[in-house]
């Protein structure tokens, strides 16, 4: 998981609860990008920076192989998650998207791959061709900062070929106007659906619906703070997408 402090059921503290639909948890990997990875050189970050972690020799050699070697062809998809950038970073749009076009071509082919961005400033017809060009997928992300599940599948342009090799990821992250912390504190202890959100599940089982018609894989992770439980989330979701055949 990603945020400390929720639970793994009405009691347990310290993890994150994912539900996840169409695929194990285990083969889906996520690797959370710091700002200094892909920050200009003209940008100070500060001496906290952990540049390491996605560096263009450091992923393919401990984090990818890592994860190839013991699940082979069995691993789902690797999703690059780059946390918001702030305005520092997002005035060098262009030479961002560029560093990610040359960090994509040094990885390694065996894997797949989703980027998935917190900034919508990020996102456009160049991002979506490049993405397209390295047969990466867009990560679908529902979250305030971005624009609903169903406007983001224009930037999901992959070929024909690359539709049957790379699954549709998308993530129920944050119900709508409300921050991390403040979900957390309304949604625990992540028992019930505190903020049904019948819309942004209407949308999700749309988007899902269409890949599968296409004959793609689909992978929908809900996280506890979309609705307040993510295993209800996920009950509520295979009801939607019974109701419609």
């Amino acid at each position: 998981g990603d945020n400390a402090g929720d639970s793994v059921g009405p009691t347990a503290d310290g993890f994150e609860t994912y539900g996840v639909t169409g695929v194990a948890l285990i083969v889906f990997t996520m690797i959370a990008v710091t700002p200094s990875i892909f920050a200009p050189k003209e940008v100070n970050l500060g001496s906290d920076a952990q540049p390491r972690l996605v560096s263009f020799a450091y992923a393919p050699s401990v984090v990818i192989d890592t994860a190839l070697r013991p699940f082979g062809d069995k691993l789902g998809v690797i999703l690059f998650q780059f946390s918001p950038l702030g305005e520092r970073v997002l005035r060098y749009r262009r030479e961002l998207l560029q560093r990610l076009d040359d960090f994509l071509t040094a990885l390694p082919r065996e894997a797949r791959y989703a980027i998935e961005w917190r900034d919508r400033e990020l996102l456009g017809d160049d991002y979506a061709d490049m993405l397209a060009r390295h047969g990466v997928a867009h990560g679908h992300a529902s979250h305030p900062r971005l624009p609903s599940v169903d406007a983001q599948a224009v930037f999901d342009r992959l070929a024909a070929d690359d539709v049957h090799r790379v699954p549709l990821v998308l993530r129920w992250l944050l119900a709508p106007g409300k921050g991390y912390e403040e979900a957390r504190a309304a949604y625990a202890p992540f028992d019930r659906l505190v903020d049904p959100d019948v819309e942004t599940r209407e949308r999700i089982v749309t988007l899902a619906r269409q890949a599968l018609q296409r004959g793609r894989e689909v992978i929908i992770i809900v996280n506890n703070k979309a609705e307040g439980s993510a295993p209800r989330s996920v009950v509520e979701l295979a009801r939607a997408f019974a109701a419609v055949g």
